[in-house]
């Protein structure tokens, strides 16, 4: 395969994107909302406004905060507020008040509100449904069948039926869940195909010398695969800040990309100024999400292995961490799990295969290419050898190994993945082999998920 051949960006393109990254800063609206609603407290729609750019950004605590005023339980007069002050509660671990919110929607009339109240109590994990709930989730699945969101309330079912250990239903109501999303959230293998061709032909630059700044972890991978729980393992070190699934690496390439059409974005050349003027719009974007002088922090945007050109580009010093589970799992667990936005490949077992498989090729070339800034993990050890493995992370990654990995019982502050309430009860082995029950439903995909195994194995074991 050819490399790929760089091209300079000029002076005036290089502006035009710096100038588009600048205008779509999120914190800008924040900001002025904030400045707003400071003027006036009392104005509502500046509040409701306010809490929900706050919650948007991953600000659960401060969201809450601002929008308790405006939440009555008792009485639901915007199903929003009502939704996403459930929403920071679960952030928070606060489980019953999340709770709590989300029966408040089962009372309105609304069928999409209902169907988004079931999933959400589905969605904190350890929520368990009353008889009256299921009979009322049951007749709301027959009555409101053809609403917009119904396919919410069959993912709940999905789960209701797995919890009851009958897996042959769940998988059943999983699948026309899944056929709803994917009638309109189209997935491309041609899309990933065309971008892993063009990640195997770039070739890295030598590494640039920066100033010195906080070292970002960049956390990547498959969602469902653990990727969370090392987040908050690293986090448990006071050396580490965990911050959000920060979007800002995906802007500046998109932008990049968008800009310097039709070129590949991995073949951009800036110049010394022209990155560090990237980098500085990257670490004053990210900086608002770090609350203390911290040497590393973690960026936990799971695409951001195919922007790792440009990451080690600008970070030279980053350090890029994947957890692999085992497919089978990883994929149960994709197909499980309803996603708000993105991950369009989660819906249809076909397409989660073909991402599984254009992710562990480029995860390979990465390893290649970045031996010393790219470390792939093995889901089944992080949870088995925690000690053992977070030791060698933190050698990887050069910061002093977490002493009290073994002990760690559970996890606080806030957590806005759908896996943060299971992280609550600490470090279990109990998501292990959870595709067993399942095997029937995956039988006519054996054979790829066997080939995809072996490949998975290849990768962990090539460290």
């Amino acid at each position: 395969m050819a490399a790929s051949t760089q091209f300079p960006v000029s002076p005036a393109v290089f502006d035009e994107i710096l100038g588009t990254l600048q205008e779509k800063t999120a914190f800008a609206d924040l900001d002025r909302l904030q400045q707003d609603f400071a003027l006036d407290p009392n104005d509502a729609l500046l509040q409701r406004a306010y809490g929900l750019a706050l919650f948007d950004l991953g600000f659960a605590d401060r969201a809450l905060l601002t929008l308790s005023p405006l939440f009555d339980p008792n009485r639901v007069n915007d199903p929003t507020i009502t939704l996403v002050m459930g929403h920071c509660h679960s952030a928070l671990g606060n489980i019953q008040l999340a709770a709590t919110a989300y029966r408040a929607l089962l009372k309105t009339s609304e069928p999409d509100a209902r169907s988004i109240a079931y999933w959400s109590l589905a969605d904190l994990k350890q929520y368990q449904f009353s008889d009256i709930e299921l009979m009322q989730l049951r007749q709301h699945l027959k009555a409101a069948q053809g609403t917009p969101q119904i396919h919410l309330a069959e993912f709940a079912m999905a789960w209701v039926l797995d919890s009851a250990g009958d897996p042959i239903h769940a998988f059943s109501c999983l699948q026309h869940a899944n056929e709803k999303v994917a009638a309109h959230r189209h997935y491309s293998a041609i899309q990933f195909n065309q971008q892993l061709a063009s990640l195997e032909r770039h070739q890295p630059s030598h590494a640039r010398i920066y100033a010195p700044s906080p070292t970002p972890f960049f956390i990547v991978g498959l969602p469902r695969s653990g990727s969370t729980l090392l987040e908050q393992l690293l986090a448990s070190s006071p050396l580490i800040t965990a911050t959000h699934e920060l979007p800002f690496v995906q802007q500046i390439a998109e932008t990049i990309r968008t800009k310097t059409h039709p070129r590949s974005n991995y073949d951009a050349q800036f110049d010394t100024k022209q990155a560090q003027s990237l980098r500085d719009h990257y670490l004053g974007q990210a900086d608002r999400y770090i609350e203390s002088s911290v040497p590393f922090f973690i960026d936990k945007w799971l695409d951001n292995f195919w922007h790792a050109p440009l990451i080690f580009d600008l970070f030279p010093e980053a350090r890029m961490l994947s957890v692999s589970r085992d497919i089978a799992d990883n994929l149960i667990g994709l197909f499980r799990q309803y996603f708000g936005t993105g991950n369009a490949f989660a819906f249809d077992l076909k397409a989660a295969l073909h991402y599984c498989s254009v992710y562990l090729a480029a995860m390979t070339k990465l390893q290649q290419q970045y031996p010393r800034q790219v470390m792939v993990l093995d889901y089944q050890s992080l949870v088995t050898q925690t000690p053992a493995v977070m030791a060698q992370i933190a050698k990887f990654c050069g910061f002093e190994p977490i002493s009290n990995a073994e002990a760690i019982s559970g996890f606080s502050g806030s957590i806005m993945t759908p896996s943060g309430n299971q992280l609550r009860d600490g470090i279990t082995t109990q998501y292990l082999n959870r595709s067993a029950r399942y095997a029937e439903a995956l039988a006519p995909f054996k054979t790829q998920i066997k080939l995809l195994e072996n490949r998975r194995a290849t990768l962990i074991g090539a460290r």
